[in-house]
């Protein structure tokens, strides 16, 4: 039975006066893939660098409800994203201990190769300045 205050045609998370944006971050992280863990947001492509296409993704979704603030309401959401996205990521992975052993072992080995990497920087630029 639908919610009486949806309007007909209309996405749930709009009562057609205002967006609930806890409700659009749900649908909206049910039709795309997307975690936020360590400060930044991840899809299936990798790291996600610049939010600008998030936000412009977000704004065409919410472009026939918005009437006014929409950069403000825009904000929001994706900070209101940053939490929903962590929690389902975190939820994923809680009961499954072998999966959070095999990040924590991705994560360890990329730390070593990321200190090797540094190293071997740091014996680059020594070189460097001294020829």
């Amino acid at each position: 039975m639908k919610n009486k205050t949806q309007l007909d045609g209309m996405p749930v998370w709009f009562d057609g006066k205002s967006i609930n944006e806890a409700l659009f971050c749900e649908e909206f992280l049910q039709t795309h893939k997307i975690i936020f863990t360590n400060g930044a947001f991840f899809t299936p492509e990798g790291r996600v660098t610049d939010e600008l296409p998030l936000r412009g993704e977000i704004f065409e979704e919410l472009k026939c409800c918005a009437v006014s603030n929409i950069p403000r309401k825009i904000s929001n959401i994706v900070e209101l994203m940053k939490l929903a996205a962590l929690d389902e990521a975190m939820a994923a992975n809680a009961c499954d201990a072998g999966k959070l052993n095999e990040l924590f072992t991705q994560k360890q080995e990329t730390e070593a190769r990321l200190e090797q990497e540094m190293s071997r920087w740091e014996e680059l630029s020594l070189a460097l300045e001294e020829s």
